[in-house]
């Protein structure tokens, strides 16, 4: 009996020797989310013609080409989410071209930004 017990307490040694290392070690850093950065369009005001400023965090861009310059320097798998709401005055730059818009959506994911277009309704 002493022997039986003896064997079945050394396996579990073994056991606890074995799987202990790999429950001790400490867990895998997690990987920060990407970040989610908001665009808004903004009127400029009392301008004549009527200009819009693209504005994301607190940086503005005055074309497509200097945001398409921001989107450039972003991290890969960023998000840049952009709910213009449904009032149109008819000049908005990238809202009135969906063809303007599709190549925007295009360049970003060509830069590893996701680019999320919120529709209103």
């Amino acid at each position: 009996m002493k022997i039986a017990l003896f064997r079945r307490s050394r396996w579990l040694f073994v056991a606890a020797a074995v799987l202990t290392p790999a429950f001790a070690q400490p867990p895998a850093a997690a990987q920060p989310a990407p970040p989610v950065y908001e665009m808004r369009l903004v009127r400029m005001y009392q301008s004549n013609p009527q200009r819009f400023v693209f504005v994301v965090g607190g940086a503005g861009f005055a074309s497509v080409t200097d945001l398409e310059a921001f989107v450039s320097i972003l991290p890969e798998g960023s998000t840049l989410r952009w709910a213009p709401g449904c009032k149109r005055t008819g000049d908005e730059p990238l809202l009135t071209s969906k063809v303007a818009l599709g190549r925007f959506a295009d360049f970003c994911k060509s830069q590893g930004v996701r680019f999320l277009l919120v529709p209103s309704g």
